[in-house]
């Protein structure tokens, strides 16, 4: 093969390349440009679990957890508690939560399964952002229960 032939072939081949790599990068600037400019919108229709704090409720069931077992954790539980509970314990066997759930801004209701039988108790948050879960337990008050407690309870 000679030179000029060689030369040739080279630059044919070469011009192919060019074309295949430049239509290949269109098709991919193409693609980025419709991901990015493509606008999706969600729309949920139930929206009552927005109204619902549900990080609060996970701090309330661990925090209380926690102080029911004896060892609360310094991440659910405000230090003046933990303080507390070294000189006077929390005297509450814990068998199962049945419910646990957000009653208003801040307070959260725990209904506990003991082997006395079910207990309620209303749990009132600290929140701050600079926590680490942005909540912690700063008071526990025991309640009755209530009959619509009792039926959930049944149902499990």
């Amino acid at each position: 093969m000679k030179f000029e032939e060689f030369e040739a072939a080279f630059i044919r081949e070469n011009r192919k390349l060019k074309i295949w790599f430049s239509a290949i990068l269109s098709v991919m600037s193409v693609i980025v440009i419709a991901m990015f400019c493509s606008r999706t919108y969600f729309v949920h229709q139930g929206g009552e679990i927005f109204k619902e704090r549900l990080l609060a409720v996970d701090v309330c069931k661990e925090g209380f957890l926690g102080i029911a077992s004896g060892n609360p954790s310094p991440l659910f539980v405000i230090d003046e508690i933990r303080k507390l509970l070294k000189h006077t314990p929390f005297d509450v066997d814990v068998t199962d939560v049945l419910v646990a759930r957000s009653v208003e801004e801040g307070k959260c209701r725990i209904v506990t399964k003991t082997p006395k039988g079910l207990r309620s108790f209303l749990v009132t948050l600290a929140q701050d952002n600079g926590f680490d879960f942005q909540y912690k337990i700063k008071q526990i008050d025991e309640t009755e229960v209530k009959e619509e407690q009792d039926d959930v309870s049944n149902s499990r």
